[in-house]
C-alpha cells in the first residue's frame, strides 16, 4: 500500500506485519495478503481449541482499486457515461472515460465475496463451521462522493462523514452453527451499536469486558453492551437504547437529535448518479442548519424527511440536556508527541523515518 510520502521520497510503504515491516509482502494485491494469511490461520488452527478471529478487509473501500482479471468480469454500460462523466479525476492524469465508475465498485464487492466464500469454506473443510459465530459488520453507511465509491444510501438520508441515517445506519449479520436454528434467516430491527461487539464477544467468551489498566489511565469505563441475548432469540429487546453522536446529537429509543449544521442533507436515488447529482461533488448536497435542534423519529420516518421539534419540544429539551450530561464524560486524548526527527528536515518526519529508520516502511517516529 502506497503512503502520503510518495511526494517526497518514491518507494516508500505502508505494510507492516507483527511489528515489523512487511518486507516480503508489499508488491501484491493487498486483499490477497490478507486473505492467504487468514486462510493460513484457520488451515493450521487446532480445531479442539477456540479461536478468536479479527479479520478487517480493504476491499470495497477507497482506493477504488481490482486486478484487471477481476475488473474485466464486468461490463455494465446502462450508466457507465454518466457516471466516467462525472468522476473524470479519480486518479491522477485520468481523463473521462478512463474509470469504469460502477464496473470498479462491483468488482471490489465481488472479489471480497469470493474472499469470505474461501474462508467459511475451509471452516466448513476442517469441521469448525458448526460451532463458530461468524459476524460481518460494517462500520459506516457510503460515501457519496464519487471519489470514495458514489454511494447511494437510498432511501436514507445522507452517507458517510454524516449523523443522518445514511451514514450512521450500517448493516450486519451473524452466521455460522453456533447462532441459534430458530433465528437463522431473520431480520433482527433492534439497535446495535458496533462497540457492542466487545462486551457480546467477551461475555460469550466468559472473560470480563471492563479494562483496568484503561481504568487506571483515567479512561471512561468501556461503553459496550452484550447484544447476544437479543440476537439469540433470548430477549426481544436491545440493552443499547441510546446512541451519542456529538456533544449536541444523540439517537435515544425512536428519537435523533441534531443539532448545530448537517452536512449532505440530501437523498441519493436508487443509484448513483442520478438525476439530482452534481458533477463530482467535494461535499455532496446542501448543509441544514439545526441551531436549537432538529429532532426526528427514525422508527416512523427512517429516512428523516419530517422535522417534529416543533411539536416536541419537550423531546427535543429532555434529550438536549441527557447529551449534555453524557457529553461531561467523553473523552478527548489531549497527548503531546515529539517527533524523533532532528528538527529542521525537508520533509515531514513520518517520511523521514520511513527511509533513514524503517527501510522504506512507514513506521513510528514520535515518542510522548
Amino acid at each position: 500500500m502506497q503512503s502520503s510520502c510518495q511526494q517526497y521520497t518514491p518507494g516508500v510503504v505502508d505494510l507492516w506485519d507483527s511489528g515489523a515491516p512487511a518486507r516480503a509482502l508489499n508488491g501484491t494485491y493487498e486483499e490477497f495478503i490478507f486473505r492467504d494469511r487468514v486462510h493460513e490461520i484457520l488451515s493450521t488452527h487446532d480445531a479442539s481449541e477456540p479461536l478468536f478471529m479479527l479479520y478487517t478487509p480493504h476491499v470495497a473501500h477507497c482506493p477504488l482499486q481490482v486486478p484487471p482479471e477481476w475488473l474485466a468480469r464486468f461490463q455494465l454500460p446502462d450508466d457507465e457515461a454518466a457516471c466516467q462523466a462525472q468522476t473524470p479525476y479519480v486518479f491522477p492524469g485520468s481523463g473521462p472515460g478512463d474509470y469504469r465508475c460502477r464496473s470498479q465498485y462491483a468488482a471490489m464487492v465481488e472479489l471480497l465475496d469470493g474472499v469470505l466464500a474461501n474462508l467459511t469454506g475451509v471452516l466448513k473443510d476442517r469441521g469448525m463451521w458448526d460451532d463458530t459465530l461468524f459476524v460481518l459488520t460494517s462500520d459506516n453507511g457510503g460515501p457519496q462522493g464519487p471519489t470514495e465509491s458514489g454511494s447511494s444510501n437510498w432511501p436514507l438520508r445522507g452517507g458517510k462523514y454524516s449523523y443522518w441515517e445514511g451514514g450512521v445506519r450500517a448493516t450486519a449479520l451473524v452466521a455460522g452453527g453456533f447462532v441459534p436454528p430458530g433465528v437463522r434467516g431473520t431480520l433482527q430491527p433492534e439497535p446495535i451499536h458496533i462497540a457492542d461487539w466487545y462486551g457480546t464477544l467477551c461475555a460469550l467468551a466468559g472473560v470480563d469486558a471492563s479494562d483496568a489498566l484503561a481504568a487506571a489511565g483515567g479512561l471512561p469505563p468501556v461503553d459496550s453492551l452484550n447484544v447476544w441475548p437479543l440476537l439469540s432469540g433470548a430477549n426481544a429487546t436491545s440493552p443499547r437504547v441510546e446512541v451519542p453522536l456529538t456533544a449536541g446529537s444523540i439517537i435515544s429509543g425512536r428519537w435523533k437529535l441534531l443539532t448545530g449544521p448537517q452536512g449532505e442533507a440530501t437523498w441519493a436515488g436508487l443509484r448513483y448518479p442520478n438525476a439530482s447529482s452534481v458533477a463530482a461533488p467535494v461535499d455532496p448536497g446542501p448543509t441544514l442548519h439545526c441551531p436549537a435542534g432538529c429532532l426526528y423519529d427514525v422508527v416512523a420516518d427512517p429516512t428523516e424527511h419530517f422535522d417534529v421539534a416543533g411539536a416536541h419540544p419537550d423531546i427535543v429539551a429532555t434529550l438536549s440536556a441527557r447529551i449534555a450530561e453524557l457529553a461531561k464524560g467523553f473523552y478527548s486524548n489531549n497527548d503531546t508527541l515529539i517527533d524523533d526527527c532532528p528538527p529542521g528536515g525537508k520533509m515531514p518526519c513520518a517520511c523521514q523515518a520511513a527511509i533513514t529508520t524503517w527501510g522504506g516502511y512507514f513506521g513510528p517516529y514520535a515518542h510522548a
